[in-house]
């Protein structure tokens, strides 16, 4: 009998190895390069290089719904649920002779159900990331020209209503939601700021902690996680407090959170490989060798990591055991930024060559598991060991047995007395 369950094991194993497939190719526009998900109107923002446009996919039936002309090279921002919004960042070449510290660039504000151009703010130069803040429906968009500055669009009136002009140059830009701060980075002096999003005041400045390309809120703990050369540093919600660095090999990082099991992964452009940090223990807990990734995405259903490999294709990495599934060959080179629809459970790739989307579709069971924001607490929610107890019975977060727990959270049932009641069941970090 034990050996027919191993056999069922290994089998369900195998079939969720095969599971993920190339669904179908969508053309788009030329040399497509960075997307966007939004999930109110369940479409894909596709971002084009020639012609500068944007592409707006619908994620039920796969097909182009329409076709958006940008100025200039552009980038998708973020988005509006309550006025259905989406933000495009125009980004004019810096050499234009025009002046003035803008050279042509711009927000482009997109109404996402009616797929049409409502308004092009003019701004700073080169927009590029932005941080949307949901209490007050404001949009902080990040821009690095020749004036650096973080314009303030007010969704309700499709306006910019404030510059934040500061000498800064840095991509990462977060919105924390329990306090309502804005985290941003300055690359010139190695600083963290925040600006309160109630008045746009600049509130906040720690010296010596700079992120380059990633600001994240994590719902698990209430924490601030800011993504920098060889560490993420961790700060307390108000932006007052540097908690702790997880120091890693990274050179040249490219990061993807999972919420559930809370880790970090990091890829390392140089090295080709991925460094896995434990949130929870704040500490680097396994590493692997894939290859070069250009970008990562999760998917929230099943816990898995998809990256973008400029040689061989779409990687997919299990969050929990830390380890390569499968690898799904695509016949180009993917470009800067890939797409995750939770509702259809798919992955968009894009194809800068070949003018197309990769859709990739992970027919794997699995329910989402939702992100509920949590006060900032300094307690760990798990107890952090090395190793298990003999014969203790461990599972994951989706209550399948774990029959060789390496490193990660788990939910462990250690070993009852004879003939006495089953024993309580623990969440775990293992940590080696």
């Amino acid at each position: 009998m034990k050996s027919k369950f191993l056999l069922l094991a290994v089998s369900c194993w195998l079939s969720a190895i095969h599971a993920q497939w190339l669904e179908t190719t969508i053309p788009v526009g030329g040399g497509p390069w960075e997307l966007m998900y939004v999930p109110s109107v369940n479409k894909v923002y596709c971002a084009n290089d020639d012609p500068t446009s944007i592409s707006i996919i619908d994620c039920v039936t796969n097909t182009v719904r329409a076709t958006v002309a940008i100025p200039n090279a552009c980038i998708p921002l973020a988005w509006s649920d309550t006025y259905k919004r989406v933000y495009v960042g125009s980004q004019a070449d810096r050499r234009d002779p025009k002046g003035g510290g803008n050279n042509g660039s711009s927000i482009v504000v997109i109404d996402a159900v009616g797929d049409t151009v409502v308004a092009d703010l003019t701004c700073a130069d080169s927009p590029g990331a932005a941080a949307y803040c949901k209490a007050m429906d404001k949009l902080y968009v990040m821009c690095t020209g020749t004036v650096s500055a973080i314009e303030v669009v007010d969704a309700a009136r499709d306006a910019i209503v404030k510059r934040i002009s500061l000498p800064l140059y840095a991509e990462g830009i977060g919105w924390c939601p329990t306090t309502n701060l804005v985290f941003f980075a300055n690359d010139l002096d190695d600083s963290m700021r925040v600006i309160d999003c109630s008045n746009d005041q600049v509130r906040a400045l720690r010296t010596g902690h700079s992120a380059f390309d990633m600001v994240y809120w994590n719902p698990i703990d209430g924490r601030v996680y800011t993504g920098q050369r060889y560490a993420i540093c961790v700060f307390d919600a108000t932006g007052d407090t540097l908690i702790d660095s997880i120091i890693h090999p990274a050179y040249s990082p490219e990061f993807c959170f999972a919420p559930y099991p809370n880790k970090c992964f990091i890829a390392d452009f140089n090295t080709m490989m991925i460094y896995t940090a434990d949130l929870n223990a704040r500490s680097l807990v396994d590493s692997f060798y894939v290859e070069q990734v250009y970008c990562m995405v999760l998917d929230s259903i099943c816990g898995r990591i998809h990256a973008a490999l400029p040689r061989s294709g779409e990687a997919i990495l299990d969050a929990r055991g830390d380890s390569l599934i499968k690898v799904v060959p695509l016949t180009d080179y993917p470009a800067g930024g890939i797409a995750w629809s939770a509702r259809e459970r798919r992955v968009y790739v894009p194809g800068y060559y070949t003018n197309m989307l990769y859709v990739i579709k992970d027919t794997t069971t699995g329910v989402a598991e939702p992100e509920q924001p949590h006060a900032p607490s300094g307690k760990l929610e798990a107890t952090v060991v090395r190793s298990l107890p003999r014969r203790a019975l461990a599972f994951d977060a989706m209550g399948r047995r774990v029959l060789n727990p390496r490193s990660g959270v788990f939910f462990v049932r250690e070993p009852s007395a004879v003939g006495g009641q089953p024993s309580a069941v623990h969440k775990v970090v293992i940590a080696r």
